[in-house]
């Protein structure tokens, strides 16, 4: 709600809970505030550049080291291009979670003044992040160079690649919040992946 006083517009909202506050950053202004998250999209934007360079030039010799050592045209070539497409996987998700540990820190660093403006902060750069790097990356990689080819859903190719981290992104954060949970109380872990008795 916008209200006018003594021609000067203020925005007025309803007042958090004081527990909710963080009162140390009160005092910090909304220009420094605003100067502060877009340095944190700076070095978001940044960790997803390396990611690009370092999954391109996974990509670079994925198709070009088997001619050079002899092997192209083979079932060598196959296994390799697999395993190459599983490394490019494994770089990936080790990306992914060193922006989320950044992203938690930096998010912390902009100095928001609420619990709940914070969570917002974290939510959006994570999506943004997490969109780009696991959406628009491994599409824009495996169109590199030729485009979309038959290379796309082959071994080693953007599909499997996507596959793998769907898989390595979600099966080991679960398990660990089933094991987690299982230390921590003597409750039945529910998870189909490790049902066991506490």
């Amino acid at each position: 709600m916008s209200s006018v006083m003594r021609g000067a517009i203020f925005e007025v909202g309803e007042a958090p809970e004081p527990s909710d506050l963080w009162w140390e950053n009160l005092a910090t202004s909304t220009s420094e505030r605003r100067r502060l998250t877009i340095r944190v999209y700076c070095v978001v934007l940044v960790l997803v550049a390396l990611t690009l360079l370092a999954l391109v030039l996974l990509k670079v010799l994925q198709a070009g080291l088997p001619s050079v050592l002899g092997f192209a045209n083979t079932d060598r070539a196959v296994q390799f291009s697999t395993g190459m497409g599983a490394a490019s996987t494994v770089v990936h998700f080790a990306a992914n979670l060193v922006i989320k540990a950044l992203i938690k820190k930096m998010a912390a660093m902009a100095r928001p003044p609420s619990r709940t403006f914070y969570e917002r902060s974290l939510f959006t750069l994570l999506s943004i992040a997490w969109c780009i790097n696991t959406v628009a990356l491994p599409f824009v990689v495996g169109i590199i160079p030729f485009g979309l080819t038959q290379a796309f859903y082959e071994a080693g190719g953007v599909i499997q690649h996507v596959c793998l981290l769907a898989v390595i992104g979600v099966f080991p954060p679960s398990l660990a919040a089933c094991f987690r949970s299982g230390r921590s109380s003597n409750a039945m872990c529910s998870h189909p992946a490790c049902a066991r008795s506490a």
